[in-house]
Formats: C-alpha cells, structure tokens, sequence
C-alpha cells in the first residue's frame, strides 16, 4: 500500500492554515492603506474642485445639510458635493466605506466663525470622519486658523469631538 499517513496530512493542513493566517493578515494592512490613499486622494480633488468652484462664483458652495448633522452635508446622502460636477468630470466623492460612522462631511461656514479671523474670510471644512485606518491620531489640518474651536481632540464644549481616525481639512 502507498499513500500518505494521517500524520502527514495533518501536518500538510497545519502548514496551510499558518500560511492563510499570514496571508490574511498581511493583506488586511495593504487594503487599510488602499482604504486611506483613496480617501487622501479624494480630499485633494475636492481641496482642487472647492478652489475652482469658488474662483469661477465668489464662493464656496451652500451646504445641502443633512437633518440631524448640525448643517454638515454627508456623503452617505444622495446628491453630496453636487454643485462641484462641473469640476470633478463628473467624480462623486464617498468614502470607501460610506456608512454613517465613516463617511465624508462638508461645510462651509462664515467668515470669523469658531476661531478663525474674519480677515480670512468664509470658510469651509471637508471631514473625513471616522476612517483613516492608518495614522495614529487625528489630523486638523486648520491652516491660518490655528486657533480654531470647531474640533477638539478631547470632549469640550461647543466642539466636535474627534477620534484618531479622523482627517479635517479647513479651506480659505
């Protein structure tokens, strides 16, 4: 008789299964960075799209508000940054996960609101809330406004709380 012994089975699908674990793992940290360059380069095209739009109408766009969102426009909503088609060939920014907890959210705010100097003039805010998978902690990226209240890494008042998986860029 020739074949293989039990033993030498079950050490061939011991190998296996290591293998497939370390397999899965590896793989699981290339598609968070995939998850995260998408989503960085989402923020420049809208960063682009937002600086032509207010070039071309002496603006940034209205917020189209989600209800319930302190007037932030989300992208889990149908429409989200409509008013930038003309400038995006026709792109439609969403989070690769788009689920209510990880999901893009715009804003524009007047001059002088939460912090920032009236001398800047009106602003706007793009939040990329809850899915950066791999930084460490969140990133305000507030420009000029260093001094801005809108956003706070920890609980306080007037603020929106932040978590280390969010990114928030602020634009003039």
């Amino acid at each position: 008789m020739s074949g293989f012994t039990i033993v030498e089975l079950l050490i061939v699908i011991i190998v296996i299964g290591i293998l497939a674990t370390i397999t899965t793992v590896a793989l699981s940290g290339v598609q968070a960075r995939a998850n995260d360059s998408s989503r960085l380069s989402d923020v420049a095209s809208v960063k682009k799209a937002l600086s032509l739009y207010k070039t071309d109408n002496g603006s940034f766009p209205a917020t189209q508000p989600n209800p319930g969102n302190n007037s932030f426009e989300i992208s889990t909503d149908p429409g989200f940054l409509g008013s930038l088609s003309n400038y995006t060939a026709s792109e439609t920014f969403k989070d690769p996960a788009n689920t209510p907890s990880k999901a893009y959210w715009y804003n524009r705010f007047a001059a002088g609101q939460y912090g920032c100097p009236a001398s800047l003039g009106a602003y706007y805010v793009f939040w990329v809330k809850g899915g950066m998978q791999t930084q460490s902690s969140a990133r305000i990226d507030s420009g000029p406004c260093s001094s801005q209240t809108l956003f706070a890494t920890t609980p306080t008042a007037g603020a929106w709380t932040v978590d280390s998986d969010d990114y928030i860029l602020y634009g003039f």
